[in-house]
């Protein structure tokens, strides 16, 4: 794909207003002023001991790629990995559209390397470019390794927040729930002239925005025992296991 295609590709998807980020969806920086251009949007973590991914933002996990070493899982040396990569941004003629988080652009973890990205393009660019690398190494992206489940579910906004400090809120109410690897691909406000608004909506008195997110088998697991329901400040969200895609 050429520097031209992924420029129009994430114009694109910023305005269908699917991969927005929290920030986006609350009209400006999700906390009620104007947002600094230079600002770098991480979830606060809380717990140093936790996975790197967890820092990075539920709108901008999807973009993640985890490299593993395909013949030995359990080597975590990845110089090799790092010196082929080097040659291929010194060979691509697509390295000035590139574009990597500020929050958490790479990070080992376990015996796996977290390279995030910020838009589909680099993601593809990365998978890409590493094909051929020697040892091989396995890249594929955050929801293909972890195996993430898609579901849905619609949060009641009496307050905009960005979505990790309202994922943290999720933790601490429901006692056991992990949300770090929550990727979080698509948001959009509940039509009130629409078929199903009325057995969605969770409070007419805010903004009912459907959040359409890739959660993982344990979280899967937490809510179904739950009646598929998680607790937000007053209410119980219904998380449908089967959304329309």
């Amino acid at each position: 794909m050429d520097s031209s295609a992924c420029s129009n590709s994430i114009s694109s998807s910023l305005a269908d207003g699917n991969s927005g980020t929290g920030s986006e969806m609350s009209g400006s920086n999700g906390e009620g002023s104007e947002r600094d251009v230079c600002q770098i949007d991480c979830c606060d973590q809380e717990d140093d001991t936790r996975p790197p991914y967890v820092r990075v933002m539920p709108e901008d996990r999807r973009y993640g790629v985890v490299v593993t070493n395909d013949e030995d899982p359990c080597d975590c040396d990845f110089n090799c990995f790092l010196i082929f990569l080097v040659e291929r941004f010194e060979q691509s003629d697509e390295v000035g559209s590139l574009a990597f988080s500020e929050c958490t652009s790479i990070e080992p973890f376990g015996c796996n390397l977290l390279i995030v990205c910020r838009d589909d393009c680099t993601k593809d660019w990365i998978i890409r470019e590493t094909r051929t690398v020697c040892p091989p190494f396995k890249c594929t992206t955050f929801i293909r390794h972890f195996e993430l489940v898609r579901v849905s579910f619609v949060i009641p906004m009496v307050v905009h927040k960005r979505l990790c400090r309202i994922f943290n809120i999720f933790e601490r109410q429901n006692a056991g729930l992990g949300t770090g690897k929550w990727c979080v691909v698509g948001n959009s406000e509940l039509d009130p002239d629409s078929e199903d608004y009325h057995s969605k909506v969770v409070y007419e008195g805010a903004q009912n925005i459907e959040i359409t997110c890739y959660i993982d088998e344990d979280s899967a697991e937490y809510i179904k025992k739950r009646c598929s329901m998680i607790r937000f400040l007053v209410w119980h969200l219904f998380v449908d296991f089967c959304p329309k895609k």
